[in-house]
């Protein structure tokens, strides 16, 4: 019924208690689990707030290592993970 499970972290734990749950699902209906993180971006290079690009490469690095480590966590259902850049006014659902 159900092909991925998508699982949205923001590195809380918190949000990981949804894991636990996402893997029942998975194993009834056979389904992959996805892990979703959404790295919001600071602005444009061009602009005087941008994100020094050195550092925005440590921080896209560490969110993929949390995700990696999260990935062991689910044990035995086919998983991945995905880190989506992203400016906030794009995740803005009204």
């Amino acid at each position: 019924m159900f092909k991925r499970i998508l699982v949205p972290l923001d590195g809380s734990g918190f949000a990981e208690r949804a894991l636990p749950h996402a893997e029942g699902f998975a194993r009834v209906f056979g389904s992959t689990i996805v892990l979703l993180q959404v790295m919001e971006t600071t602005g444009e290079i061009n602009q005087p707030h941008a994100e020094d690009p050195i550092t925005w490469v440590i921080r896209k690095n560490k969110t993929e290592q949390y995700l990696q480590e999260t990935l062991t966590k689910v044990t035995l259902i086919p998983a991945l993970f995905i880190t989506r850049l992203s400016r906030v006014e794009e995740c803005l659902v009204s």
